[in-house]
């Protein structure tokens, strides 16, 4: 945590210490949640065994969600052609009357 007391003495020791607390203190907090994460190495996404109608593959974050992986951000709400997948990820069927 950094104090005003922390500031003051950065700030008499030099200028990239005192911009790097400063910096520290605009950061949010860590949840215990994120602590206990990093602590025990969980991975934020793990791989499985299904992939999407271009070939990419699904992975399951901490929270049970499905994921795609794409020029490195996570997309959401993609469907899986694979029968065995997850009803989470697996397209609704149309029905033909």
């Amino acid at each position: 945590m950094v104090r005003r007391a922390n500031l003051l003495v950065a700030q008499t020791s030099g200028a990239k210490t005192r911009n790097r607390l400063l910096a520290l203190a605009g950061r949010p907090e860590p949840t215990r949640r994120q602590l206990l994460m990093k602590r025990t190495g969980v991975p934020k996404r793990m791989p499985t065994k299904y992939h999407n109608k271009k070939g990419r593959q699904f992975f399951l974050t901490i929270k049970g969600t499905y994921v795609l992986r794409q020029n490195g951000k996570s997309l959401y709400g993609r469907k899986s052609t694979d029968t065995s997948a997850p009803l989470a990820i697996r397209s609704k069927r149309k029905r033909v009357v």
